[in-house]
């Protein structure tokens, strides 16, 4: 199933913000920080 909404962790938390953004029909409360070379970069996950 995690696989059908993005192939990483960072794809996942993108379409996550998106989907939220299209069910409540405005910009999400929440924002979403990128970190170059994080622990959770798409080599790792």
């Amino acid at each position: 199933m995690a696989k059908a909404q993005g192939a990483t962790r960072y794809a996942r938390g993108h379409a996550y913000a998106e989907a939220m953004a299209k069910r409540n029909h405005r910009t999400p409360n929440h924002k979403i920080w990128t970190f170059p070379a994080s622990a959770m970069t798409a080599t790792r996950c």
